[in-house]
């Protein structure tokens, strides 16, 4: 029996991109959601929103930014991008 297990994230090129984003995120203040909207960068190996999601790396980086490390908040994602550009290549 063959099992094969397909990796969450395939990457099809090898590059490191530069990316424009729009990070959102949500705090609950009393019975209120409160919604934060920040223009800001990625730099990631993944070219696309739902990769840049799931890239821990780019994850902590963006919270460590922001001011977020040891506050509750929740939804903490990229919604958009702006522009993006090649800065380098990955060693394999």
């Amino acid at each position: 029996m063959f099992i094969h297990e397909t990796p969450l994230l395939i990457m099809e090129e090898p590059n490191i991109y530069h990316h424009k984003v729009e990070y959102t995120w949500s705090f609950k203040k009393g019975n209120a959601k409160v919604n934060h909207y920040v223009k800001g960068y990625a730099i990631s190996q993944y070219n696309t929103i739902e990769e840049l999601n799931l890239d821990n790396v780019n994850y902590s980086m963006a919270i460590k930014r922001y001011g977020l490390v040891g506050r509750k908040f929740f939804n903490f994602q990229v919604t958009k991008i702006y522009d993006s550009k090649i800065v380098g290549k990955v060693n394999k």
